[in-house]
């Protein structure tokens, strides 16, 4: 460094607001102090999770750890016996380290008869080598992994959400994994009971459309008229079809009459639909009149030409029941 250099840097003091030294000072004792605080909880954490006891050679102050240790504890053991979720901890062999209290309440069992277990002492077979795969993927992978799962129970299966963390001492070194899991059986039980009650009243709403698709109105004995309202398709021209089908033959039905009055379409292909109706049941000793047919309804069968329409044809519902009335009292 040059002397004009020097003598500009040996000069900053003198340019510094009053108090600035002092106050640059306390602010580097506090960082000091931090820095130590921060070495002292990872320290104290580390042990809490390290089967190893802490010495002073390992870098931290054993008398403050074992303070910070104790707090520690403390906080922790109050967050495990009042958190409202299973908790535990396993070591790298998957042996029980810590347990909660509602782990033992679902289980039915102290902590005495848990720690240093596997899963293979505490469930089937089957389930414990599911839930040590997941365990060991954890680890490997080193990463968190939340899933959805059933585990038995004492008090029969029990359906968790569950969230699996590994656990690193200070070094980095993989201490073994934490879990965190909550029983949500009783919600997906509702979630079903609610699925299955939509389902059913899906289904009877669809048995109500259907009804209201071509509903059956008993005119007089052996005649029957289905009011036809909005858009008729091929499907709901099928449908149709099946009714009346279906009512000929239930109902020992001699005429049946289709009401198109209250239609707003219907395309070739409906209209096909119709005149098959009226053949099936011409075919089953019933005939079919169609009342209320609009003139686009009317040019769209001419444009068919499939000849002479099975059906008869009247302009309104009242003429077509007095039509069916009167032909069946001649009988």
């Amino acid at each position: 460094m040059s002397g004009a250099l020097r003598r500009l840097h040996s000069n900053d003091n003198e340019y510094a607001p009053p108090g600035a030294a002092a106050e640059t000072a306390r602010l580097r004792a506090e960082v000091d102090a931090l820095r130590r605080r921060v070495v002292e909880l990872e320290t104290a954490w580390t042990a809490a999770l390290s089967p190893t006891p802490i010495t002073p050679e390992d870098g931290g102050s054993f008398t403050g750890a074992s303070e910070l240790l104790d707090e520690s504890r403390a906080i922790l053991g109050a967050m495990l016996a009042h958190g409202p979720t299973v908790v535990f901890v396993k070591d790298v062999s998957g042996r029980y380290a810590l347990i909660n209290r509602h782990f033992s309440a679902l289980f039915d069992a102290t902590p005495t008869a848990v720690l240093g277990k596997t899963d293979y002492d505490l469930f089937p077979p089957e389930v414990a080598a599911r839930i040590r795969k997941t365990d060991q993927d954890i680890l490997v992978e080193g990463r968190a992994h939340e899933y959805e799962g059933t585990i038995p129970t004492p008090r029969g299966e029990r359906t968790f959400s569950t969230l699996k963390v590994p656990v690193y001492d200070r070094r980095g070194d993989v201490l073994g994994l934490a879990c965190f899991s909550s029983d949500i059986t009783e919600l997906r039980r509702a979630e079903a009971e609610r699925d299955e009650m939509e389902r059913l009243a899906g289904e009877a709403r669809e048995a109500t459309l259907r009804e209201l698709e071509a509903p059956l109105m008993p005119i007089a004995r052996g005649v029957l008229a289905i009011p036809l309202v909005g858009e008729l398709g091929e499907a709901r021209a099928r449908h149709v079809e099946a009714v009346v089908l279906s009512g000929v033959t239930e109902r020992q039905v001699e005429w049946v009459i289709l009401d198109v009055t209250g239609l707003r379409t219907a395309g070739a292909a409906a209209i096909c639909g119709l005149s098959r109706v009226a053949r099936a049941a011409r075919l089953l000793g019933a005939s079919v009149v169609v009342t209320g047919m609009r003139a686009e309804l009317a040019r769209t069968l001419g444009a068919m030409d499939e000849g002479k329409p099975e059906f008869i044809s009247l302009s309104t519902l009242e003429s077509g029941i007095e039509y069916t009335l009167r032909r069946r009292r001649r009988k």
